[in-house]
């Protein structure tokens, strides 16, 4: 077939790919929209309710700021946010499927698969834009670029542009060694950052042990503190990305807000009314001594991705690590993005994690402990040829 064509038919490739999930995400939403409205159903609010509630949850899971009420609604990130960021990433395999079938090589190939991006994301952002306007979200440029980020991101991963083009560049200005660091670092980023998800649960796991009269203690303010267990349970679980964000940036330094004007840290305390979820009655009001202790389990974990194992230590060089490093900062200031917001009005119009304060002390924290990694085996690399 003529390449022309062949990238004519792209678009509607597209649109074949993104067609079962915008289903699945309207579906959802629609009936988390009639669940909200069968729960408010005593306020008598007509039907074309469930409509505006169902695009805003769209728009919210999307990353944009939506009204609720006399406040706004601007998500940390939720398992809702993670459920349309795979939605997206399930349609961009299932197109490349589909430009694969159709087998175009080499530059075309490429080609096709930049084509296929800008139309996949182009389909989901029409999809997020259509939501906002009719629930009437906010287009603030935190929100703006959210959403440029969580469409963006899993159609590049599943399609593979912008790697491929990383990896031409790499090759043709740096050289074929410069190319397989590249590989390595890959493989060593994903591990660091796995390490410090499951770090950040050793984290919360001890603070919880620790102050576990507080946290249980939050449960006795509601009538029925069993079903309170349950249903905070599902609220903080569905907000478990921003926690794991919290026990890092904590541990850190770099502080994590549990309410307007409550921002703690290991190393310093804040005074202020705290949201009664028991998550947030785990950080400790004041200072403790042993709490800068913790900031040991997210370094012992590092540098375990880093050295852990014979095969990981094979990318334990130079090259690899800058790599590393430039992916780990790139990765925690585009993360750190979505780990904030609000779930509500007064105090709970801003909660999480600073983009800032968290790249520079956890990012570059992180950095420092690759390349302490990479030391140590260097180290042993040097003293076991003298011997």
């Amino acid at each position: 077939m003529d390449p022309s064509a062949q990238r004519l038919r792209i678009p509607f490739f597209a649109v074949r790919s993104a067609f079962p999930a915008v289903i699945v995400v309207g579906a959802v939403a629609f009936l988390s929209g009639a669940a909200v409205w069968t729960i408010a159903a005593a306020h008598l609010m007509p039907t074309s309710v469930i409509l505006v509630w169902a695009t805003r949850g769209i728009a919210a899971a999307a990353g944009l700021a939506v009204p609720l009420g006399s406040a706004v609604l601007s998500l940390p990130p939720t398992l809702a946010n993670l459920a349309l960021f795979f939605a997206v990433y399930w349609s961009g395999v299932r197109l490349r499927r589909m430009l694969d079938d159709s087998d175009p090589e080499g530059e075309d190939r490429l080609v096709s698969r930049i084509i296929g991006a800008a139309s996949l994301f182009g389909i989901f952002a029409l999809l997020v834009l259509i939501a906002a306007s009719i629930g009437g979200a906010a287009f603030d440029l935190r929100g703006v670029i959210r959403v440029c980020v969580l469409l963006s991101g899993p159609v590049l991963v599943s399609l593979r542009p912008a790697g491929e083009l990383i990896n031409r560049a790499v090759r043709d200005y740096m050289g074929s060694a410069a190319l397989e660091a590249l590989r390595m670092s890959r493989a060593q980023t994903l591990r660091v950052f796995a390490a410090l998800i499951i770090s950040s649960n050793v984290v919360l796991a001890v603070l919880i042990a620790v102050r576990f009269g507080e946290v249980t203690a939050v449960l006795q303010a509601y009538s029925s503190p069993s079903a309170a267990a349950v249903g905070l349970g599902v609220i903080q679980l569905a907000y478990a990305p921003t926690v794991w964000a919290a026990g890092i940036a904590w541990v850190s330094g770099a502080g994590v807000t549990l309410a307007r004007g409550v921002e703690l840290s290991a190393y310093r305390g804040a005074e202020g009314i705290v949201p009664p979820l028991p998550i947030a009655y785990a950080f400790p009001p004041e200072p403790s001594p042993w709490a800068g202790l913790l900031a040991l389990i997210p370094v012992v974990a590092v540098a375990a991705a880093v050295t852990g194992r014979a095969e990981w230590q094979s990318a334990a060089q130079l090259w690899p690590a800058v790599f590393s490093s430039v992916q780990i900062l790139l990765g925690f200031s585009v993360l750190c993005l979505f780990f904030s917001g609000g779930i509500g009005g007064g105090g709970l119009s801003e909660i999480g994690v600073d983009v800032v304060p968290t790249m520079l002390l956890a990012g570059l924290g992180t950095c420092a402990v690759v390349f302490a990694g990479i030391g140590m085996v260097r180290l042993r690399d040097h003293f076991a040829a003298r011997d």
